[in-house]
């Protein structure tokens, strides 16, 4: 968790008057704290908010957006009066706008923070119905609000003094029970607590916490989600066949072909999932040119690259990976080295 406000050094340069240091110093933080009104009042399904940009209320007084620092918030008279909680690193932001998190009023309705390097969710408020657009209101007293077709979501009041108050009428969502799932190896996302205790030794070994459990894709970690059926050791094979998984589900549930390369794609008579996602050969297996479906959320996908998404393994929320959390963050307070194929 990050306090609101973050204290940074800035560079003076020496061997000038000092007058000149001091212009020289209210430039910069000009420059830092100057935000630009994308959207007044309002704004709905496709606005993006990048770092200094806002929706603001019509008399200026109030705003809602991405500070300097990354931090989706709520200003009043030029004070945060609330931001987003994500466990995500957001130094990055010194060095490029473009490396700072994104806001976006999606056209499910939902309300995501997304780092813009990696495209991974990192923050949402949900939306009540999917198919309904929201819109969300900066008004001229202080109230910022989502709503959908009319109906309250959520909402915050900026108070003189004292805490922000906040309302929602989402409840939180229920996670589905181990013992729903129909599908092959697909327990990842259902309830920790419906686990039962076999099973839940069997997770436990395989390097699964409640967090990754709940928490999918890629957040295991011992990172035995990275690796296809043939590169785990035949102790986690046991373990995961406890779970229900065999060598054909594994391979799509739990990794979703992460460590394929294309020739494996085409022994498995599967190339036709990410021929519709729009790879090739080469854009797969060397990253040359990749098709758009690469940096695009599930309900931007075309027909055939949802089709692709769901033959390798994805729903819409792992695709998107709309996680609240970070599991390696959470524990170790850094993001999470590269896996070693």
């Amino acid at each position: 968790m990050f306090s609101l406000k973050m204290a940074r050094r800035r560079w003076i340069p020496l061997g000038i008057p000092n007058f000149m240091r001091i212009m020289f110093y209210c430039i910069v933080v000009s420059a830092i704290e100057t935000h630009v009104c994308t959207k007044r009042h309002s704004a709905t399904k496709g606005t993006k908010l990048k770092r200094n940009e806002f929706i603001c209320s019509n008399n200026d007084l109030f705003r809602f957006g991405v500070s300097y620092d990354g931090l989706v918030s709520f200003w009043s008279n030029d004070e945060m009066v609330w931001s987003a909680t994500f466990y995500e690193d957001r130094e990055l932001c010194e060095e490029s706008d473009m490396s700072c998190p994104v806001t976006k009023i999606q056209s499910d309705g939902n309300l995501v923070v997304y780092n813009p390097n990696t495209k991974r969710s990192i923050w949402r408020m949900r939306a009540m119905d999917n198919t309904a657009t929201s819109t969300i209101t900066v008004q001229d007293d202080g109230i910022l609000q989502m709503t959908q077709t009319d109906v309250l979501v959520w909402s915050l009041e900026a108070p003189s003094t004292g805490e922000v108050e906040s309302t929602s009428d989402v409840e939180e969502d229920l996670l589905p029970s181990f013992e729903d799932v129909t599908v092959p190896c697909g327990f990842l996302g259902t309830s920790w607590d419906t686990v039962p205790v076999v099973k839940k030794e069997a997770a436990i070994n395989l390097g699964y916490s409640q967090c990754s459990w709940e928490n999918p894709p890629f957040q295991n970690l011992d990172y035995v989600e990275y690796y296809p059926w043939w590169n785990i050791t035949d102790e986690e094979k046991e373990d995961a066949q406890v779970l229900g998984c065999d060598e054909q589900s594994w391979n799509k549930m739990i990794t979703h072909y992460y460590s394929y390369y294309w020739q494996d794609f085409v022994a498995d008579g599967i190339e036709h999932c990410i021929e519709k996602l729009g790879y090739n050969q080469v854009s797969w297996d060397e990253g040359v040119n990749p098709p758009e479906s690469e940096t695009q959320y599930f309900d931007e996908l075309s027909a055939d690259g949802k089709d692709g998404a769901e033959c390798l393994g994805y729903s819409q929320s792992t695709w998107d990976t709309s996680w609240e959390i970070d599991c390696y963050v959470l524990k170790y307070g850094t993001v999470p080295p590269v896996p070693i194929m």
